[in-house]
């Protein structure tokens, strides 16, 4: 199996990771813009419970390890607070788009949503019934995928 091609995908993987934390930290100017208008605390310690909660959950489910999920997730909720004291502080500091550009905004962010809402769950989906019927995880199964095609 050339290291090349395993490194290749690896940095395919890592592009999508990086790119869906950009995503997911773009909507924290909102959930603080909402926060403040209802005179509501930044950090609510019941949510981060039910989120650590899932990641146990789901780390088992698929194999990986609860710790490294809950490790990522104190990073990116730390990241998150302070992007909402900092839109608390200076609100929104954006540029003003065309109306042309704010349709092409829309019409990607919509098919990125579609995408990952229906097409990537279904396959998920699928994928997860395929890892039960050998009763092994979403992460066994990927390594088998990878193992196979990657070689």
């Amino acid at each position: 199996m050339p290291l090349k091609k395993v490194r290749n995908k690896l940095d395919q993987y890592d592009n999508m990771i990086q790119n869906l934390l950009t995503l997911r930290l773009s909507v924290i100017p909102t959930v603080a813009d909402i926060k403040k208008s209802n005179n509501m605390e930044i950090v609510h310690q019941d949510r981060e419970s039910k989120m650590y909660s899932k990641m146990d959950k789901f780390a088992s489910e698929h194999g990986i390890s609860s710790e490294l999920l809950k490790k990522l997730y104190k990073e990116i909720i730390l990241e998150a607070v302070s992007i909402e004291y900092d839109f608390m502080n200076n609100g929104f500091n954006i540029p003003s788009l065309s109306d042309d550009d704010i349709l092409e905004l829309n019409s990607c962010m919509n098919k990125i949503n579609d995408i990952l809402d229906v097409e990537f769950s279904r396959n998920l989906n699928k994928l997860n019934i395929l890892a039960k019927k050998y009763n092994i995880t979403l992460y066994d199964l990927a390594s088998i995928y990878h193992n196979n095609e990657l070689k």
